[in-house]
């Protein structure tokens, strides 16, 4: 290729280079939001950026969560008692003798009371004098009952007792009057001899 030939090539290719880079520059620009358009950002709910917004309410705390995933039981001795409750549920109650706690978290799982330690425990069945007393969270009190159903007062309030299928644990099904259309059950496990405990425990029931 002579010298002619080779500076024209080499126009070309410096124009279409420039050419090129014009037209990116071009589009950048007109693709980049101004100042003022990124200053307009959209309000962003502060429990979207608050980590604590899914926690669940803690009795004592001054969070106002009004659907958490589950509820803490107040614990406390009281003599020869536990007290047991919840400010947010609006439910207190005692339990004569001293218990372990096994679970306490009401509505994610069941609140778990046990009167015999967990060394104790016997995983083929319940021991003589062993007991569970268990407190859950629920919508459908009919299909929770699985035995013979007996309408009671409590609390000042219809509810139900429930005799287990087998005859193995005894409920008492009580309706809330802090959150509609939900109730809570307290059931006795183990050692028949002892269900009386929990019609103890029911009658110091206390709903708000």
């Amino acid at each position: 290729m002579n010298q002619k030939g080779l500076a024209n090539t080499i126009l070309i290719i410096a124009i279409v280079v420039i050419v090129a880079a014009a037209g990116w520059w071009y589009f950048s620009k007109s693709n980049t939001p101004s100042l003022s358009e990124t200053s307009q950002l959209p309000n962003v709910p502060e429990d979207m950026n608050n980590d604590t917004a899914s926690q669940p309410i803690v009795p004592g705390s001054d969070k106002s969560e009004t659907n958490p995933k589950y509820y803490v039981m107040d614990i406390s001795q009281s003599g020869d008692s536990m007290l047991i409750a919840n400010a947010t549920l609006g439910v207190q109650f005692s339990v004569p003798g001293i218990w372990r706690v096994g679970d306490n978290r009401l509505g994610y799982g069941t609140f778990q009371i046990f009167n015999y330690s967990d060394a104790e425990a016997s995983y083929g069945g319940w021991r003589t004098g062993q007991n569970k007393i268990e407190m859950s969270l629920i919508d459908d009190p009919v299909s929770f009952a699985t035995g013979e159903i007996k309408s009671v007062k409590i609390a000042g309030q219809n509810a139900s007792r429930a005799e287990c299928e087998e005859g193995n644990c005894i409920s008492y099904i009580v309706p809330l009057r802090s959150i509609p259309a939900k109730f809570i059950t307290l059931t006795i496990y183990g050692d028949s001899n002892n269900y009386k405990i929990l019609e103890t425990v029911v009658a110091t029931l206390s709903i708000r």
